[in-house]
């Protein structure tokens, strides 16, 4: 948690390098006190954003070592959602805690169908009404209805509708 800075003397006497933690000094004739000093290590959290996203919070974040950062949310674009941290976490909002070294993520975004990628062979499935919505967004893609879904509710079957 802690790194080496250097050497410091209240008195006269000489180092060979004071910036190195392995070094000599040269005592004086009079008493003298020598310090190692340290200081805390501190840690860069970097977040971005894949395509179709972008991020809230603080995406560049300096910390002081075994804390915590603070929250970064992942926003999808319409028509997509939140999929996963390029390190495989996928909580969102996200907040690394007691942190022991650099971390750099994106965030990645897909689709939001219930499954496919919207190629010929593998269309995009669509089972809600969002997903539904969302066809709109991938106009020259592929598409399979996995059942019927059911609009003659709220909010659906009101005011404008479709």
């Amino acid at each position: 948690g802690y790194r080496f800075v250097n050497w410091t003397t209240t008195g006269s006497g000489s180092f060979a390098d004071s910036n190195s933690a392995s070094t000599t000094f040269t005592m004086p004739a009079e008493n003298t006190t020598v310090t190692a000093n340290f200081e805390l290590n501190t840690y860069t959290l970097t977040y971005s954003a894949g395509a179709n996203g972008s991020l809230t919070g603080t995406t560049s974040q300096t910390i002081d070592y075994s804390t915590d950062g603070t929250a970064v949310t992942a926003v999808p674009d319409v028509g997509y959602k939140f999929l996963k941290w390029s390190d495989d976490v996928t909580d969102n909002p996200r907040t690394d805690t007691n942190v022991t070294q650099d971390i750099t993520v994106e965030a990645s975004f897909e689709p939001d169908f219930a499954g496919g990628d919207g190629t010929s062979g593998a269309p995009f499935q669509i089972s809600t009404p969002a997903h539904l919505n969302n066809v709109r967004y991938f106009l020259t893609s592929y598409f399979i209805l996995n059942n019927d879904i059911d609009l003659d509710v709220a909010p659906y079957n009101t005011g404008e509708g479709w």
